[in-house]
């Protein structure tokens, strides 16, 4: 049953730390220092990466471009995310914090964060799709993309994430466990819950699913036509290629290894370092973006350049270039 989550009887049904005294519920804290302050290296490396690629992309003469939109989408996606996987689930590991300890905040985190990885699911495929299209018909592409009709994409991925976050039991950080669980109260001992059939969450299992099936499928498919295309003009195309290849080979083996981990990890016991492999890959999956723009996104690259005076990184660069996709004609 679909229930809006943010209502307090549905709060105070299912979430409720009434179970112990708040002094109890304070004991059984486990702090993590160590690897708290991984997570939090990772995301403020990532976040200070897409403070200027964010610059960029909201300039005007970027935004005309509609592949752009939709990676400006993405970008503000993996950045909410990043914040929440890295920056605050850090500090609560470094706290020793789950959900009875801070219930506002983590609550509040887990609606955000789900809301972010919905819209970010939904948006990677249809850039995915995207880029095949183009590839293979410009006609098809151009009828689902075209113009304004962006927008109506952006729109389906927001309402989508709305349903997904704030209509689904939320994934909720537990320094007990070092990542985010269904369950509120996963790993506190001698516990009764009533309703753990509730904390259940298939729609999200569901995108997961979907996520790691259909991405790697639409970035094989475009690699496979543009080996095809190579044949005709392989001195460009070759570069286009590689450099798109590195791109959606790291963007595909993240996503993999976060979606099987997060599967498995709601329906059996798997080993705590496959735990917090998972969680690595998450705050890495919402970070790739900004290393493969900057890396490999020759448009985004020649503005940060130029806007940001860095002239060291320009001299790097201009001794071996590796072309990103074209972003004439849609490509990027």
């Amino acid at each position: 049953m679909v229930e809006f989550n943010l209502m307090p009887n549905y709060i105070k049904k299912y979430y409720s730390c009434d179970a112990l005294t708040n002094q109890q519920w304070q004991d059984k804290r486990v702090p993590n220092v160590i690897l708290g302050s991984f997570y939090l290296i990772f995301g403020v490396v990532g976040l200070l990466l897409y403070v200027p690629i964010l610059t960029v992309l909201t300039k005007k003469e970027i935004r005309k471009n509609n592949v752009y939109k939709l990676i400006i989408s993405i970008t503000i996606a993996d950045t909410i995310s990043l914040w929440c996987s890295s920056i605050l689930c850090g500090y609560w590991q470094i706290r020793g914090s789950f959900y009875c300890t801070d219930p506002i905040t983590i609550y509040a985190m887990a609606l955000i964060s789900e809301a972010a990885w919905a819209a970010n699911s939904v948006l990677g495929v249809v850039l995915a799709l995207n880029r095949c299209l183009d590839a293979f018909n410009a006609k098809w592409s151009n009828c689902l993309f075209k113009g304004n009709k962006i927008y109506l994409w952006i729109a389906i991925a927001a309402a989508y994430a709305i349903f997904l976050g704030f209509f689904t039991p939320p994934m909720l950080f537990t320094s007990k466990r070092q990542t985010v669980f269904f369950d509120p109260f996963v790993g506190i001992d001698n516990l009764e819950v009533p309703f753990r059939n509730h904390y259940e969450n298939w729609g999200s299992i569901i995108n997961n699913i979907i996520l790691f099936v259909t991405l790697p499928i639409l970035y094989g498919l475009f690699c496979i036509m543009m080996m095809h295309k190579s044949n005709t003009n392989s001195a460009r195309l070759t570069k286009m290629q590689t450099s798109f290849l590195i791109q959606s080979s790291l963007l595909c083996f993240v996503t993999f290894i976060v979606t099987a981990i997060y599967i498995l990890q709601q329906f059996v016991i798997i080993n705590q370092a496959f735990i917090v492999i998972g969680h690595f890959a998450w705050i890495i999956s919402s970070s790739t973006g900004a290393f493969t723009y900057l890396s490999f996104n020759r448009t985004i690259r020649k503005h940060i350049i130029n806007d940001f005076k860095l002239v060291f990184v320009k001299n790097i660069f201009s001794s071996k270039v590796i072309p990103a996709l074209s972003v004439e004609n849609g490509r990027t």
